[in-house]
C-alpha cells in the first residue's frame, strides 16, 4: 500500500519542475518553471484567452534562483514580441504542466486515475 502523506510532507514537498528552451529569436535560452495553481487559475477563463500565451510566458519565465521574472503587468509588452518565441514557450510551459492535453485526452487520463 501506498504511503499517505501528512500535510507537513505535502506542504515541504519541493515539487518545483524546471526546463530551459532555447530562443534563437532572443540569442539565448529561457529558463521555465513550473506553474502553481494560483498561475494556473489567474491563466484561465474567456477573459484571458487574448492574452493567454503571452500570460503562461510571464508566469513561467523565472532567473536561476527560480524567481519569475516578469509580472501580470508585462504581459502587454511581452505580446509586442516575437509570435515564434512566445508561443513556443508557451506550448513548452503547458506541456511542462501537463496542460497541453486535448478535451479528449484529459478525460481518458481522469478515466484512468479513477480506477486506481
Amino acid at each position: 500500500m501506498a504511503k499517505i502523506l501528512t500535510a507537513e510532507e505535502i506542504l515541504g514537498a519541493q515539487d518545483v519542475q524546471y526546463e530551459t528552451v532555447s530562443v534563437p529569436e532572443w540569442g539565448g535560452e529561457v529558463r521555465l518553471r513550473s506553474l502553481d495553481s494560483f498561475a494556473v487559475l489567474r491563466s484561465t477563463g474567456p477573459e484571458k484567452r487574448n492574452d493567454a500565451a503571452s500570460l503562461v510566458v510571464a508566469l513561467s519565465v523565472c532567473d536561476e534562483n527560480g524567481d519569475l521574472v516578469f509580472k501580470e503587468s508585462d504581459v502587454a509588452k511581452l505580446k509586442a514580441k516575437n509570435v515564434h518565441a512566445i508561443m513556443r514557450l508557451s506550448k513548452a510551459a503547458l506541456r511542462m504542466n501537463g496542460l497541453d492535453k486535448t478535451d479528449e485526452e484529459a478525460k481518458e487520463e481522469g478515466e484512468s486515475a479513477k480506477k486506481d
